[in-house]
């Protein structure tokens, strides 16, 4: 069965420990708290629960004054901010565009024909090679600290007084919505990892009490404990080589 609810993944945790032969020792409280754990430690590790997007950002006088930009990032969605490019050429005339003549040529040479269009994606490429190379907007220096929501761009902002629209586009990583992305709810990660940190929380809670089983049985809580640990430490270790970003590939 596909889980595609906060309840039923805390459903399947639970019987995955033994629920309900088994009476699981956590408060409801607990297990939402270990929930949101595993949730927020996969989303910020795991690259499925994050999507590359663009925002776009008018600059304001008091934007410019500071020297940065405060983004709105009240719940924490943006996860990383790759690149940034100031649209300074929108006054230029099409015209005068290189991209414009390529497309046109293309667009009456004949489109039907797989030769053209071969030549008019080597052609594409070859440009965004060139504009990577000589292009300043494509290493424009940036930091951003996530905690405090500040964009800072290293360059020159008297210079960006005199841009027609002062508007910036923004490349970085947002948070999928688990409410409006269900499916993440079943992901395999989550549910081992939720099951994993649900698992701890009881050996915890049992080792500060002696609470007899029925028929006089007992639970080891320390192995309790130690597997849930063994159980995260090699869950930390396949989000570290299998689903994370590789470093490089974050830095702009």
């Amino acid at each position: 069965m596909r889980i595609k609810s906060r309840k039923e993944l805390i459903s399947y945790c639970l019987k995955k420990l033994g629920d309900p032969v088994i009476e699981i020792n956590v408060a409801t409280e607990q297990i939402q708290d270990r929930v949101d754990e595993a949730l927020q430690i996969i989303q910020e590790r795991h690259f499925d629960f994050s999507t590359r997007t663009y925002l776009c950002y008018k600059l304001t006088e008091k934007d410019i004054k500071n020297k940065y930009i405060l983004l709105d990032n009240t719940h924490g969605e943006i996860q990383a901010i790759l690149k940034v490019y100031i649209d300074s050429t929108q006054h230029i005339d099409s015209i005068f565009n290189i991209n414009y003549h390529l497309n046109f040529n293309v667009a009456f040479s004949g489109m039907g024909s797989l030769s053209n269009i071969s030549y008019y994606v080597m052609k594409k490429q070859h440009l965004r090679l060139l504009d990577e190379v000589f292009s300043t907007t494509e290493h424009i220096p940036i930091r951003w600290e996530k905690y405090t929501d500040k964009l800072f761009i290293d360059i020159n902002w008297s210079e960006i007084l005199n841009v027609k629209d002062k508007m910036i586009f923004i490349e970085c990583f947002k948070l999928l919505d688990v409410e409006n992305t269900p499916q993440l709810w079943d992901d395999i990660t989550l549910k081992r990892y939720a099951t994993a940190l649900i698992k701890k929380q009881w050996g915890e809670n049992l080792s500060k009490f002696n609470l007899p089983l029925p028929g006089d049985a007992e639970l080891n809580t320390e192995r309790l404990i130690s597997e849930s640990q063994e159980e995260i430490e090699k869950l930390d270790e396949e989000l570290n080589t299998k689903y994370q970003f590789p470093l490089d590939f974050l830095v702009g």
